[in-house]
């Protein structure tokens, strides 16, 4: 009589541990479907990000500017244009003028601040404020 033992979990001698060619092809080929679907998104999430810190970067510029002008001699104020480092292709456009719905007024001047720059498209804000001569 003879016996014979046999691993109760591998009951056969053939059996290995491991994956197929062909498991290791489908587990690949659902990886990329994932990650072809997300890096899109990941990609836009990027663009919009440094979209906004453009946007902000140009409102800080224009705050700087229009205080600037609030602290500098009423009688000088004048017209200006100039290129901004800090946006790409970024400028500045700058219009003074002492009329103020549709008269002319000789204490009030209506700055209008112009910042453009380009980021995937042209893209620009425009603050409009009044300055006293005699201050706030």
């Amino acid at each position: 009589m003879k016996l014979e033992i046999r691993n109760s979990k591998f009951p056969f001698r053939n059996q290995r541990k491991g994956f197929t060619l062909t498991e290791i092809i489908i587990v690949l080929g659902i990886v990329g479907i994932i990650v072809s679907s997300i890096l899109p998104l990941y990609v836009n999430i990027m663009k919009a990000g440094k979209s906004a810190a453009y946007y902000s970067t140009a409102y800080k510029l224009a705050d700087s500017k229009i205080e600037e002008y609030r602290n500098s001699n009423f009688d000088t104020l004048a017209d200006e244009s100039a290129a901004l480092t800090e946006l790409p292709n970024g400028n500045l456009e700058t219009t003074i003028t002492n009329e103020v719905d549709g008269s002319i007024e000789t204490d009030i001047k209506r700055i209008e601040l112009i910042i453009g720059w380009e980021f995937q498209r042209a893209q620009e804000i425009k603050i409009v404020t009044y300055i006293y001569r005699g201050g706030l």
